[in-house]
């Protein structure tokens, strides 16, 4: 998750099943374990105090990555899986 102002934006990267070994674990997501899929940018509205969906991306993967960001550019290392 990162964030900036009222907007976060946030992947999934806990996937359904995973090996004991964190190492074997983020190895095998992908070409043997199906790995977690999922994007979105969130933004909070102070006045209603809740969180509103601005966008999602339900075929983003982000395995083992956590986004950063840099001024006003969003970074992540993103796979795109069939």
């Amino acid at each position: 998750m990162v964030g900036k102002g009222y907007s976060e934006f946030v992947v999934n990267n806990i996937a359904e099943h995973g090996e004991k070994d964190k190492l074997v674990d983020v190895l095998s997501l992908g070409p043997i374990n199906k790995p977690a899929r999922g994007a979105e940018r969130i933004d909070w509205e102070p006045v209603k105090h809740q969180w509103k969906s601005a966008w999602t991306n339900a075929t983003a993967v982000s395995i083992s990555m956590a986004p950063t960001m840099s001024g006003h550019i969003q970074h992540r290392d993103d796979q795109r899986l069939p």
